[in-house]
């Protein structure tokens, strides 16, 4: 029976553990630690040799972590020659014009994210596939690829797809999405683009009611505090009574908002259940360009979401294309900096690695805790043995494991 040795679990750092799981990768037993037998190897040696057993040099586990936003159908795409002037508004009018690329290429693209992701300790992600292309032939060729790469790597990472609906009423498109619904997690859509926010997210709510999917939403990925997306979405889930999974990602708007009013959202959402998604990366980049001094961070405010009780996952969402050129999958990089974009504090560093695997499992999946006996054994093992070495020491080893496999692992070598 293949057993992890002496390791640490993230919400329990201070006691030493072993983890036993099946032939079927189920986890059986997670005990204290108290002695090994000789001749274990390390996760980290060179040449592991003992099938199914290591020594966890006291590393700290996580579940397999979960990337919940993500834009994989233009992640690689950047070019030093795009000239985007950093703002989202651009990076949407250039990316039409990103000429069409083969089905092949986009397979290929994808593929090596995914090894990416999968390589820094992601076992599930979530992408959204725009209904920015011109034309429906284009998008079921990026469809299809994008299927045959998660087809591909489904033994070391789980793939969800959302399709994104247009910002105004198409009945051409409707009949589309029929036809895609089988191969759908979610909805998406941006509304806060939309001529009409409110009409589009009526929309979104009634084709997914239709379908049986639940919805994952682009909100108010600007600092103009006009912009109020997010509340007309908690009415109208509240309005309609909605069954299906709400998620809402950037959620920016609301940081430009004084502490009262950002409370009053955050306390109708949490009674709307809608989950929030922050994406660091891309929002520090995009946002806030349009002042010159005082800028304002592209971060939802975390500390309000937490005191009232509402649950913030982590996201990459684009990596190297137009609306961020950098990104590489690795999410540990955006929880650290989560971490100093949301101004948090050492205390919160439970609560940001929470945010990039336990928090998104439970939206995506329904399990609430991976890390009991019963569950599949997706583990993230560190070369740490704390949360805080987890920021202060940035490991880049990982030993991944998907289904009790030992998938991947990044070593280091230091002279």
């Amino acid at each position: 029976m293949p057993v992890l040795y002496r390791v640490h679990l993230v919400d329990n750092p201070r006691e030493l553990v072993n983890i036993r799981w099946n032939d079927d990768g189920q986890i059986t037993q997670i005990e204290p630690y108290h002695e090994k037998p000789e001749n274990v190897p390390s996760i980290w040696a060179s040449d592991i040799k003992g099938e199914g057993i290591w020594d966890g040099e006291e590393g700290l586990v996580l579940p397999g972590l979960v990337d919940a936003h993500t834009h994989l159908d233009k992640a690689k795409t950047y070019q030093a020659s795009m000239t985007s002037d950093g703002t989202v508004q651009a990076a949407i009018r250039e990316f039409r014009q990103v000429p069409p690329q083969t089905p092949d290429g986009v397979y290929e693209r994808v593929m090596s994210i995914l090894k990416q992701m999968v390589s820094y300790g992601t076992t599930l992600v979530r992408t959204h596939i725009d209904s920015y292309y011109p034309d429906l032939v284009r998008l079921s060729g990026i469809f299809s690829a994008m299927m045959a790469a998660k087809e591909a790597m489904k033994d070391k990472i789980e793939v969800q797809f959302v399709l994104m609906c247009p910002g105004e009423i198409d009945a051409t498109w409707s009949k589309h999405l029929c036809e895609m619904r089988g191969n759908l997690s979610a909805l998406g859509g941006a509304p806060w683009l939309s001529p009409d926010p409110v009409k589009n997210i009526q929309w979104i709510l009634d084709q997914a009611t239709r379908l049986g999917l639940g919805v994952d939403l682009h909100i108010d990925e600007t600092l103009d505090p006009e912009v109020k997306t997010l509340e007309w979405l908690t009415d109208e889930v509240l309005r309609r009574s909605f069954s299906g999974s709400v998620v809402a990602s950037h959620v920016l708007a609301i940081g430009t908002q004084d502490q009262a009013i950002q409370r009053r959202i955050a306390r109708a959402v949490g009674e709307a259940e809608i989950h929030i998604v922050s994406l660091p990366q891309t929002n520090c980049y995009l946002q806030g360009r349009e002042s010159p001094y005082l800028t304002w961070r592209g971060i939802t405010p975390m500390r309000v979401w937490k005191d009232m009780g509402v649950n913030v996952a982590l996201a990459s969402d684009n990596m190297q294309d137009l609306f961020h050129p950098w990104g590489n999958g690795d999410l540990l990089q955006v929880a650290s900096l989560a971490l100093y974009a949301a101004q948090l504090q050492p205390r919160d560093e439970i609560d940001v690695l929470r945010a990039i695997s336990y928090i998104p499992r439970l939206w995506l999946k329904g399990d609430e805790n991976p890390l009991v006996p019963s569950r599949l054994a997706d583990l993230l093992v560190l070369p740490v043995s704390s949360a805080h070495q987890v920021f202060s020491d940035m490991p880049a080893a990982r030993a991944v494991f998907k289904q009790g496999r030992l998938i991947s692992r990044r070593r280091v070598i230091v002279d």
